[in-house]
């Protein structure tokens, strides 16, 4: 369902949260040194795109959810 018909349904409930968890996520993991080869530095060691989504999913479910409760 897009943002228009979400909006119209009043389903935009929790959007906010889940946008900080998944902005959380990815600076988490970008902080932990991971990189796709396309914003990789020069030598830098990079993963694949699956491997850093997957990382990043992982972030969202385990580490983001902790950073709320505290």
């Amino acid at each position: 369902m897009g943002p228009l018909l979400l909006g119209l349904a009043g389903g935009t409930e929790g959007l906010a949260e889940a946008a900080d968890a998944i902005e959380f996520a990815v600076d988490h993991v970008l902080s932990q040194g991971l990189r796709t080869a396309d914003i990789a530095s020069p030598g830098e060691a990079t993963v694949s795109t699956a491997e850093l989504g997957a990382e990043i999913a992982r972030a969202v479910r385990e580490d983001a959810p902790a950073l709320a409760r505290s």
